[in-house]
């Protein structure tokens, strides 16, 4: 399967003309784009799912600057999805 969605982590490489492996509203890619996210990005993917299920008690105010605003884009992102 990382063959045949062309996985960075094998060292696959994107080239014009590739077909695409993934395709979701409006976003396409043409490689596995679960190998294009770095640790950190996959870290707040998790943090953000997991006060969505069970809540934070950590206030807004409480937060640096880059937590809010790594929350406030993914909030933001998932409202578009819920739209659409």
């Amino acid at each position: 399967m990382e063959k045949a969605r062309k996985c960075a982590l094998l060292g696959y490489d994107a080239r014009p003309g590739d077909r695409p492996v993934w395709v979701r509203k409006g976003l396409v890619t043409v490689q596995c784009p679960k190998s294009l996210i770095t640790s950190e990005s996959e870290g707040w993917l998790a943090y953000y799912g997991m006060r969505r299920m069970v809540g934070d008690s950590i206030s807004l105010e409480e937060m640096d600057a880059r937590q809010a605003e790594a929350l406030a884009v993914l909030e933001g992102e998932s409202r578009k999805e819920v739209e659409k």
